[in-house]
């Protein structure tokens, strides 16, 4: 059975001592480890619960976008050069890493939604919410894979070496999505508005992200180009097909800067989440 730690808050500011408040911080994301897995396991059991198709809700998506953007296509609707292979296979690839990213800018909030009830009474890691999270997009991921195996399989995709990097580059993804989940989650944990604003956010940055078009094509506006996303998408799709979209100085930088920005917004949330829990309980 999972151990939940009895701590008490003090009016004492936490980064008083800064070596302590990191001591603190690593040793309770090793103790999360036990209760983000059944977290994690209560919220997978309970996404598909009361859905006659089930875990193919997580694959319906890609497969009814990457139809209607292939139908556009076919009837020259939309005019989409420089794509190396199937075009199919170009758009359901970029679409399941995609949802990797989408997924992880929405986990955390979701993930502390789901246990609002627990923030308010018990006294647990709060990491454990982040990493409950992180596993669940992993997972979702997983199932989806299946879509893509199927794609490779009917095309006869031949994998290349550079194939091994591709976890590097989900894990990429998942990592500069879940830095703006996290950084994002204070402040959706007091307004709605921040979670209600995501769907429309990520609506709007998926056309500016070479999800199904080629991020080498000459008529990509400059939105594209310095997209942060860019990168990380097109080159692990690069990795994933074999495809010549890699960018791997701009993918390190924005890996770095992520990793950066995770350890700030994960300050941030251990100085808020006191005072949130506080005012959500009064």
């Amino acid at each position: 059975m999972t151990k939940l730690k009895t701590r008490i808050y003090n009016s004492e500011p936490q980064l008083k001592d800064v070596r302590s408040f990191i001591q603190l911080m690593i040793n309770d994301l090793k103790t999360s480890y036990e209760l983000s897995i059944v977290l994690m396991v209560r919220n997978i059991s309970s996404q598909y619960r009361q859905t006659y198709l089930g875990s193919l809700w997580a694959v319906l998506p890609a497969i009814f976008t990457t139809s209607i953007f292939v139908y556009l296509s076919n009837k020259r609707v939309l005019s989409i050069e420089n794509i190396e292979g199937p075009y199919v296979l170009y758009v359901i690839s970029g679409m399941v890493l995609w949802q990797v990213f989408t997924d992880s800018i929405n986990s955390p909030l979701n993930q502390a939604d789901k246990s609002i009830t627990m923030l308010k009474k018990i006294m647990f890691t709060r990491e454990a919410l982040i990493v409950a999270g992180i596993g669940e997009v992993l997972f979702n991921f997983l199932i989806r894979s299946i879509l893509l195996v199927i794609t490779f399989i009917y095309y006869d995709v031949q994998i290349t070496l550079q194939f091994i990097f591709v976890p590097i580059g989900v894990m990429s993804i998942v990592l500069f999505g879940t830095v703006i989940g996290v950084l994002l989650l204070p402040f959706g944990l007091l307004y709605r508005d921040v979670g209600k604003s995501l769907t429309m956010l990520t609506t709007l940055w998926f056309f500016i992200t070479p999800v199904i078009y080629s991020s080498s094509n000459q008529d990509v506006f400059d939105l594209v180009k310095y997209n942060p996303v860019t990168p990380l998408l097109a080159t692990t799709r690069s990795l994933l097909i074999g495809s010549n979209e890699i960018y791997t100085n701009q993918f390190i930088l924005v890996t770095c800067i992520s990793i950066l920005f995770l350890v700030a917004g994960w300050v941030l949330f251990r100085l808020a989440i006191p005072h949130l829990v506080s005012r959500m309980g009064s």
